[in-house]
This record gives structure tokens, sequence and C-alpha cells, in this order.
């Protein structure tokens, strides 16, 4: 690894890794000062596994308040995520969230992260889309349940532009998850096609890696701290 890769290699704040270890987030978000948070996550997560439920009261008791948003989609949309920004805003009543948590895989990890951004000032997600201006988003943490995303690790989002039919990317350092935590145990209840889906996800970034160009060799307009690497 070259030096240039070492500067420009970000990882997240924390990174934990233990079966059972989603076990261990109230605690730690209490130990880091947070008090306010919203989760995002999908339907299915929230009605189907106890995984939400545990969190929101466990975090309840060590005084930790927590929306829960379910909207989550594949492949979300710059309207969803306004949309979400709308409604969350709606109920945190002029209060502002001092933490976002994702549960889910690439495409709640990428809303939460696009949500980071917006909640704070109700901005549209497309203000932010290439270079985030400055703005602090609010820190996150990411609770990958697919093994295919690696959406924990990187620095941005990936939202669809229903108006052109592409995809935009709002990417920058800061969009980083303050905490990674994998627990293997979420993907124990992942059915056939979707373990499988994610195995090829990860098997094509492993081949995008070796076969793209190296991030060097373009220009970064003079930017002490590019949000990619490679």
């Amino acid at each position: 690894m070259r030096t240039e890769d070492l500067i420009h290699f970000c990882a997240p704040g924390r990174l934990i890794i233990g079966n059972g270890s989603r076990h261990q987030l109230p605690q730690l978000l209490a130990r880091l000062g947070y008090r306010s948070g919203v989760l995002v996550t999908d339907a299915f997560f929230a009605e189907k596994t106890p995984w939400v439920k545990e969190y929101t009261e466990a975090a309840e008791r060590l005084g930790i308040s927590t929306i829960v948003y379910a909207g989550g989609l594949p492949d979300p949309t710059t309207g969803l995520c306004d949309e979400a920004t709308a409604v969350l805003r709606d109920q945190l009543g002029g209060k502002q969230p001092d933490h976002v948590i994702a549960l889910g895989g690439g495409s709640n990890i990428d809303l939460a992260k696009a949500l980071t951004l917006t909640l704070p000032q109700g901005r549209p997600i497309a203000e932010f889309a290439g270079d985030i201006g400055g703005c602090r988003p609010l820190p996150m943490i990411a609770l990958p349940t697919t093994s295919g995303t690696g959406s924990e690790a990187t620095p941005g989002a990936i939202l669809l532009d229903p108006a052109n039919a592409t995809k935009i990317a709002v990417m920058d350092n800061a969009l980083r998850p303050q905490i990674a935590l994998i627990d293997p145990e979420f993907t124990y209840t992942c059915p056939p096609r979707v373990t499988a889906d994610a195995g090829i996800d990860a098997f094509t970034h492993a081949i995008e890696s070796f076969l793209t160009l190296d991030s060097a060799l373009f220009e970064r307009a003079g930017n002490p701290d590019p949000g990619y690497s490679g």
C-alpha cells in the first residue's frame, strides 16, 4: 500500500464485529452521550424481526429516545429521501436528533447516510450531490444485515434520481459511519436468494477493485480529503 492510499483511507471510527454484538449498542451510545436518534430501516425488519423493538426498548431504558422510520425501499430515490426528511422532521417537532442508525442492507444504509445531511435543515438531497459543501452530517451508526454492501465502511450514498433515470452519488469522508456494528446473527435469517445476491455483490466489488483505474490518476481539484480511495 502506498503512502497516498494510507492518507486517504478512512475506516469507520469504531468497527465492532461479533455474534450478538448488537446488544452492546444501547450502552455504547449512552456512554458516548447520545440521547435522541432516528433509526432507518424497512417494513420487514420493523415488523418481522425483534431487532428494532429490542433496540428501542433497551435504548429507552438508558435515556435514549428513538424515532423509527421503516419506509426504506430497494434502490432508494431522491424523492424517497426528501419524503422521509419531511416525515421525520414533522415527528421530531423541531428537535434535532444527535445520531442516525441504519439497519438493513445497502439501500437502507444509503438512505440513512442521505438523511444525516437532510434532517438538520430539511434541504433536498439533490443539493448535496457530488459535493456536500462543507456540511457536517449527523453521526451515523450502521448495522448491516447482508454481507455484500460494504456501505457501512464507505464514504458515500447512491440514490436514484427518477427525473432522469440516473443514479446520483453523495460523497464525502464525513459520511463514513462513526460506528459499523457487524453482527453475523443478522444474516442467519436471510433468504437463500438474498445471501446469494450478497455474495455476488461482494465478488463484483472485488473484481471492480482489481480492474478499475487508480483513483490517483484522476483530477481531485485540489481537494485534500477526497471522498474515495483505491
